[in-house]
């Protein structure tokens, strides 16, 4: 019988390949080893547990593909841009899985030489429901405060989009022979160009609210867009001076950036309004100021604020200072934590910088933290300027768009919009047979009266759910693609979007360049 070695004798330089095998075994949370190529070369019981409902295997796999479910790199990882010299905390969603992950990172090397990277996880799912339930909370706090900015806002938009239609049926002819007698007021191709471009601008500066709306009020995937921080952040200012007390003085320091960051709008104003609600909340009703400020910096460690996990490359800053009573050391240690808050019971839930810290990192980005007692804080956002490529894969220009020669159901029961859609589309050479119910399309599938390409359904799906109706053009036709357009009263839930011939979902509101660039996302083959 092999004898156990004396407590003097006793470590781990005695353990076996074997013994150490079945330590990494028996740990309970889940580990996995990658090589320096980030594939996995290695994975423990655990780590085969949470990763089998896949059905593929672990080992050889890629970290992107197993840890997120993606076909691509992450777009802001440390390791694959080979800057990561130290530990790192990821945070990743698995939409297959429909799990949310924290793993830790840790690269090691022999005589200096990267031979790979060690992952820890902990499924952080029931967490993170735990938060959005508690979440809720906070946004209805939030509505009540963005509510006056929001309507002195709205006023603004519909004074530009009626005035601009206004002037531009004033200076139009009555009839054609006021044309040829100039008894009107000379109104060029120009000039009814730039009254339509100040509508159009007023009315995604109001796509834009709804959506920063609806971002309270409900989850929403939203897409990334390129910006410039310095605008994006002026527009913001128009609400938060409308929410601020006379005893508060706000003050803006735009220094000149020459790059954009890719980012989420309705999020980032989420995120400066939040800090700016605490600023107030720090200022504890008495005279102050806060102080918002915009600037570029480098990758250095003075521009990062001594951050060592700062994104490689330039960054654009976005800092909210104020004058406030400041914090200890051991509360700024305990800020994001989702359930710590400084606040007596009834006044707040401590999750708004939780949310706040969730979005930065989202982005690419980290936070940093200044604070001193009676020393007023500052918070810095630290944004990752967009590459040329990212820029040109997320804005194509609208008078760019790609042309068609598909036949397209379009299904809207309001007249005035289906017409204006049906219109754009014929314009770049789609044929489009608009329907105001979802049942006449059903009727004309079963006997087969039209060639149809594509559904397009936004209203009225003939008293059916969005996804029930989708399942039923999928029973008639399995090779017709779907778009849905989808808007916070629906629920597709109840179905797989993909099994039933949903090849996109687009949210409301959506403009044509969406829509287009979703058709030729399925019928890639036409012309630009």
């Amino acid at each position: 019988m092999k004898s156990i070695p004396s407590e003097d004798h006793f470590s781990a330089s005695t353990f076996s390949v074997n013994e150490w095998w079945s330590i990494f075994e028996a740990i309970k949370e889940p580990v996995i080893v990658m090589d320096a190529f980030h594939r996995v070369v290695a994975a423990n019981n655990a780590a085969i547990a949470m990763f089998s409902p896949l059905d593929q295997p672990v080992i050889g796999e890629k970290c992107y593909k197993l840890f997120t479910g993606s076909a691509r790199p992450c777009r802001h990882c440390d390791a694959r841009q080979n800057t990561l010299s130290n530990s790192c905390t990821l945070t990743t969603e698995h939409t297959l899985l429909g799990k949310q992950f924290r793993s830790h990172c840790v690269p090691f090397y022999e005589q200096k030489k990267l031979k790979g990277y060690v992952h820890t996880f902990q499924d952080i799912t029931k967490q993170r429901g735990m938060e959005k339930a508690l979440v809720n909370g906070r946004k209805i706090e939030a509505i009540a405060t963005l509510a006056g900015g929001i309507a002195h806002d709205f006023n603004n938009i519909l004074g530009a989009v009626l005035g601009n239609a206004d002037l531009l049926l004033f200076r139009l002819p009555e009839n054609i022979q006021e044309l040829y007698e100039n008894k009107w007021q000379s109104l060029s191709i120009t000039d009814v160009k730039k009254h339509l471009e100040a509508i159009r601008k007023a009315g995604l500066r109001a796509k834009d609210l709804v959506s920063q709306i609806l971002a309270f009020s409900r989850e929403k995937n939203n897409a990334q867009q390129p910006l410039m921080l310095d605008g994006l952040v002026e527009q913001t200012i128009k609400q938060i001076q409308a929410m601020l007390p006379a005893t508060i003085t706000l003050q803006t320091d735009f220094k000149p950036i020459s790059k954009r960051i890719l980012v989420v709008p309705s999020e980032i104003r989420q995120c400066l309004m939040n800090l700016c609600t605490n600023a107030v909340a720090a200022l504890e009703g008495k005279c102050g100021v806060i102080e918002i400020t915009v600037f570029e910096a480098g990758n250095s460690r003075q521009d990062l604020g001594n951050n060592p996990e700062g994104a490689a490359g330039s960054c654009i800053v976005l800092q909210v200072s104020d004058t406030g009573v400041g914090m200890l050391p051991d509360i700024q240690e305990r800020i994001f934590d989702p359930f710590f808050t400084t606040q007596e019971v009834g006044r707040g839930r401590g999750l708004g910088l939780a949310v706040l810290h969730g979005i930065v990192v989202s982005h690419g980005g980290h936070v940093g933290v200044r604070s001193a007692p009676g020393q007023g804080s500052t918070f810095t956002l630290y944004f990752p300027a967009a590459t040329d490529e990212e820029i040109n894969e997320a804005a194509d220009p609208l008078t760019s768009l790609p042309t068609g020669k598909e036949r397209i159901f379009l299904i809207d029961d309001k007249e005035d919009v289906v017409k204006m859609r049906a219109r754009m589309l014929e314009y770049l050479g789609y044929t489009v047979l608009s329907v105001p119910s979802g049942q006449q399309v059903l009727t004309c599938l079963e006997n087969h009266l039209h060639d149809i390409d594509l559904v397009i359904a936004d209203h009225n799906t003939g008293g059916m759910t969005k996804m029930a109706f989708a399942e039923k053009i999928h029973y008639l036709r399995r090779d017709l693609p779907i778009i849905l357009c989808v808007g916070a009263e629906d629920d597709l839930t109840d179905k797989d979007p993909g099994k039933v011939g949903v090849e996109k979902i687009l949210t409301q509101p959506y403009d044509m360049k969406e829509i287009v660039m979703a058709i030729h996302q399925i019928f890639p083959g036409t012309s630009s």
